[in-house]
């Protein structure tokens, strides 16, 4: 046991000093970075996709509107944000879905008609509530613009030609525009939240959006080190490899084809690594104790891949029949991990093939 275990760092040793001579090596690793990094805003946790920000740039109508926006139960989270600029930053880095942006000519709006411009729309590609968004802030908008409207109409002298008192033609208005309005609650939906405890009695923790995107983030790095495991396993099939696994006995064979698949391992993780940390600490959860935790993680997530990859690399007789199967396997582990879609609840094989297959 004591000279495998010498045989398995003495191969290890050798054959990561010629991995790391090899472009192919940096490659797997910085596509995996770049792909990483691409993902990293398309893949949310659906909470910030509920959420919408809104810039009051001093109006005092803008106020009303966006307190009656606050009072409205729906499911929707309205935030509110000091700056336009601070606000275009939160949606470009997928914090909130959306914005607006309230002009301070809101307050000198007469009516309907003069409510273009007076709100700014913030969004990105990536947003997927924005028309519910829009509808939901512009009708309100145009609540506070049509309260503006009726007192200007109650004191025009050409529309109440026989009416002196003003004040009072207003009040008609208001309580008629009122009487109006409550037609809304025949098809007003109301949201109740319930708390929901399972049959053993547990309730299930609940994460913030930044500890759900992390969690994500995590997903994809597993799966990216899964598909590089399974990249390097195929060294197995060539030539110079081949020939020194059968000049080797017992034990050596499985350990020299381990190490072989771990040492290219090794460099790649460490651009996943770098570009997981920078993630977390631009979302603020980058702590020593992430920090060690990520490093262990890591660790034993690579060890697994390889010995995974170099058993399932044995299953097939040829380089060109393992390379075929690759894609059905990468796409079963996408969906097991339950990074893009919650496939288990559609298929719940899968949640068993998540037991088998990493990812």
């Amino acid at each position: 046991m004591k000279n495998l275990i010498q045989h398995f760092w003495c191969y290890l040793s050798l054959i990561l000093k010629e991995q790391i001579r090899k472009p192919s090596v940096y490659l797997v690793g910085g596509f995996c970075l770049l792909f990483l990094m691409l993902f990293q805003n398309v893949v949310r946790d659906g909470s910030e996709l509920m959420s919408y920000g809104v810039v009051n740039e001093g109006g005092i109508c803008a106020e009303e509107v966006i307190s009656y926006l606050e009072n409205i139960p729906d499911p929707f989270t309205l935030v509110r944000v000091e700056s336009r600029k601070e606000l275009e930053r939160m949606v470009e880095a997928g914090e909130i879905d959306c914005g607006f942006v309230f002009d301070t000519r809101m307050d000198e709006i007469t009516g309907i008609a003069d409510m273009a411009g007076t709100i700014d729309y913030v969004c990105t590609t990536s947003t997927s509530r924005g028309p519910i968004l829009q509808e939901k802030v512009y009708s309100a908008s145009l609540r506070a613009a049509a309260n503006k409207e009726l007192s200007t109409l109650a004191r025009d002298g050409k529309t109440f030609k026989n009416r002196q008192d003003a004040d009072a033609i207003e009040e008609m208005l208001h309580s008629s525009y009122e009487e109006y309005l409550k037609g809304d609650e025949t098809l007003q939906v109301i949201f109740e939240y319930v708390d929901v405890t399972p049959a053993n009695g547990e309730q299930k923790k609940v994460l913030s959006a930044a500890e759900t995107r992390k969690q994500k983030i995590l997903a994809i790095c597993k799966i990216l080190l899964f598909a590089a495991s399974l990249v390097f396993a195929g060294s197995r099939f060539s030539t110079r490899y081949a020939g020194i696994r059968k000049s080797l006995r017992g034990a050596d064979r499985p350990a020299f084809q381990i190490s072989a698949v771990l040492s290219p391992m090794l460099p790649s993780s460490l651009f996943l690594l770098g570009g997981y940390f920078c993630i977390l600490k631009r979302i603020g959860l980058l702590t020593p104790e992430t920090v060690v935790y990520s490093f262990l993680f890591f660790a034993g997530y690579i060890c697994i891949c390889t010995v995974w990859s170099c058993l399932y690399s044995k299953l097939f007789p040829n380089g060109s029949a393992y390379i075929s199967s690759l894609i059905g396997v990468l796409l079963l582990s996408v969906l097991t991990e339950n990074v893009l879609i919650n496939a288990g609840t559609l298929v719940p094989a899968l949640k068993v093939l998540g037991w088998i297959i990493p990812g």
